[in-house]
């Protein structure tokens, strides 16, 4: 009867080995470059990881910012107010930088490491007077250009904070900038980040902001309008700067399009709102994306709006057009089945009930490419084309491709079965044609945006993002799509903190991506070269999955003993009868 025991034991191996082939095939990593695993920086007061983290870069320096949302006082611990506000915290923000000419080396190549790291040096450390609830940042890195117009220049975040004033309550909007290069001294290469102060107009609670190069778009709760546009002053990046300057008071607001009572469901439990500039072709015009997400006790609703004020001769007459409208269920059935010798395989129905996800939005530069997450889809980008009548296979009315002139915004959904975990934030470049999104599994997606060479692995689902225009169709093998490229993981890519903040460099000796992590360690990664493709086979399988193949040994190992004292037992019982 040994010869039981044997096929057990062969048996066991053989799934084993056919569980290693399941292994696929990794994607590339980017290569390492500056990769420090404990921050250099200086102790920030004791205190907990930041709320959130930016990355700000010109051409010779990286801006790391820690921003802290609510803060105690000193021997303070008791807040007042039971709404989104409360009064008794403060926020805080700490600043420092350091040489971006370090994260161009690699520390694991004694040719080319620096011998010795420049620490941080602190610019701003702000204790603000009141609690911070939301931040806006551009974050497209550095594109390698140097001028008046580079991203090295104008707006670069800016910080929403509320102070309550007798029986109103401000909304203020700390704004950080490059100061401009004709300004006195001050030479392109020398310049510092400055801010300013700016106090929004109205007292009505804001849900949401977005910085604009030139302007303020921001979204009230509750609201006739569905966002509202405040315009800067054209030399807010002029002298004075910084703690010289004055606060800047605004006391006008443009407002967008309306929003209905019938826009929002009944019994809303929870509230996400994303905004967000868009390119529009005409000069003097405005197109203002909107999403609003809603959850129910039963269900989640997401409404998106494209806003645009230059259909109409009316002034400020704003016309929405929808752009998403789905509802999905807040409890996922999921099918369990339970072993039962007697009664079969009764299937149950579980009920999971589901979060709302962080949602996030990042834009190109020419704000001409915009990406966002929702509640289903982990990626839908909004892409803008100037002449897309040779793109269309079948329409229904020719005459909504001459309306619109050829130029459309094509909607583009994909689904993320690779993307473990839940998504924390999106970050685009410059141009729009890479994307890096993060999860909370310390893994950072990149993507580019190309013509695909053969069928993506993940789901596409592409359209105009017009439900007027659901009738066109559209050749999909002729129109860019997000294609997944490289993964950054935790272990590889020394990844020794949660994922915090994302920026891309271009230069003339080649393209970067910097990462920042909770803890103040900043990262460089080299996009235009991959570390070496690690070997799929049965030993990397025993090396990286044994918490799969070692629980299936136990199993084997003990159905073996246990068939080898059966057949001892009967061998006993053999003999003695």
């Amino acid at each position: 009867m040994e010869w039981r025991a044997l096929v057990l034991l062969w048996t066991g191996l053989t799934m084993i080995y056919l569980v290693s082939l399941l292994q696929e095939t990794p994607y590339p990593h980017p290569a390492k470059l500056f990769i420090p695993t404990s921050s250099t920086a200086q102790q920030r007061r004791h205190l907990h990881a930041p709320d959130t983290t930016i990355l700000t870069l010109s051409n010779t320096y990286v801006y790391q910012t820690s921003i802290w949302y609510e803060l105690a006082p000193p021997k303070r611990t008791l807040r007042l107010g039971s709404g989104p506000f409360k009064v008794g915290g403060l926020g805080y923000v700490h600043q420092q930088r350091q040489p971006l000419s370090i994260y161009y080396t690699n520390s694991s190549d004694p040719d080319s490491a620096v011998t010795t790291v420049p620490p941080w040096e602190t610019t701003h450390d702000h204790v603000l007077n009141g609690p911070i609830s939301h931040v806006s940042s551009f974050g497209h890195g550095f594109d390698g250009v140097v001028d008046n117009n580079s991203l090295a220049a104008g707006l670069q975040f800016g910080v929403l904070y509320h102070i309550l004033d007798d029986d109103r309550i401000q909304h203020w909007v700390r704004a950080f900038y490059f100061a401009n290069a004709v300004d006195g001294e001050r030479s392109l290469l020398a310049r510092e980040l400055e801010f300013k102060d700016i106090l929004l107009p109205g007292s009505t609670w804001i849900s949401t902001f977005s910085l604009e190069s030139n302007a303020i778009l921001y979204s009230r709760d509750p609201d006739y309008y569905r966002f509202r546009w405040v315009s800067l002053p054209e030399d807010i990046t002029s002298s004075p700067h910084s703690e010289k300057a004055d606060p800047i008071i605004l006391t006008q607001s443009d407002p967008g399009d309306n929003t209905h009572l019938y826009n929002q469901p009944d019994d809303i439990e929870e509230y996400r709102v994303l905004l967000s500039a868009m390119y529009s072709p005409i000069p003097d015009s405005r197109q203002v994306f909107t999403m609003n997400a809603y959850k129910t006790y039963s269900n989640f609703y997401v409404k998106g709006i494209i806003a645009e004020n230059a259909t109409t001769d009316v002034k400020n007459e704003w016309i929405g057009k929808k752009m998403l409208d789905d509802d999905y269920e807040v409890f996922s059935q999921e099918s369990m089945e339970y072993m039962a010798i007697v009664d079969g395989v009764p299937i149950q129905q579980e009920r999971i009930q589901l979060d709302m996800p962080k949602l996030c939005i990042s834009r190109s530069k020419d704000a001409k490419v915009v990406v966002m997450s929702s509640i289903k889809y982990p990626l839908i980008s909004l892409v803008y084309m100037e002449d897309a009548s040779d793109l269309v296979l079948q329409q229904k009315d020719i005459n909504d491709m001459v309306h619109n002139n050829g130029k459309i915004w094509i909607d583009d959904r994909v689904r993320m079965d690779d993307m473990d975990g839940e998504l924390l934030g999106l970050q685009l470049d410059s141009t729009g044609h890479c994307l890096a999104a993060w999860t909370d599994k310390d893994q950072l997606f990149l993507f580019i945006r190309k013509l695909a060479d053969q069928q993506p692995q993940h789901q596409h689902f592409q359209s105009f993002a017009d439900d007027e225009e659901r009738d066109i169709l559209l050749d999909e093998g002729r129109l860019e799509k997000w294609i997944l490229s490289m993964v950054i993981t935790k272990d590889q890519g020394a990844v020794v903190d949660s994922i915090d903040a994302v920026s891309f460099v271009t230069t003339n000796s080649g393209n970067y991506i910097l990462v920042g992590l909770k803890n103040g360690v900043v990262q460089s990664y080299s996009l235009d070269k991959t570390e070496i493709q690690k070997t799929i086979n049965f030993w990397s399988f025993v090396v990286d999955q044994w918490n799969i193949w070692l629980p299936m040994s136990i199993v084997i190992f003990l159905f073996v003993v246990s068939e080898n004292q059966q057949a001892s037992r009967l061998e006993n019982i053999q003999r003695a009868s």
